[in-house]
């Protein structure tokens, strides 16, 4: 299982598990089904991480999806990670989103 982790779906980090992969290396995940996910989460909120897995035969699934005020920071770089918390944070509360300097 590997997890894509998005502020504003824009792909900010690629997180793969290999200490837990088990399967056929030479197996790729289908990138359409990947990029369908992305595009049809209308409702996404400002940072999150989507898991997807591959079966025995192939098929890319969705695993899960979890809110970016949850997240830890699973090798981003520090300040990436400030600014998908940030984000997250200030569409919670309704306030303004201090770490968007570059936007």
């Amino acid at each position: 299982m590997d997890m894509l982790i998005f502020q504003t779906n824009e792909l900010f980090n690629f997180c793969m598990t290999h200490y837990t992969y088990k399967g056929d290396w030479r197996k790729h995940y289908d990138y359409k089904v990947i990029e369908n996910a992305v595009n049809e989460f209308t409702s996404a909120p400002a940072g999150y991480a989507v898991d997807f897995g591959l079966t025995d035969d192939g098929r890319t699934l969705l695993i899960e999806v979890n809110d970016g005020y949850s997240l830890g920071c699973y090798g981003l770089m520090h300040i990436n990670y400030a600014k998908l918390l940030s984000a997250r944070w200030a569409e919670l509360t309704g306030t303004a989103d201090e770490c968007a300097f570059d936007v």
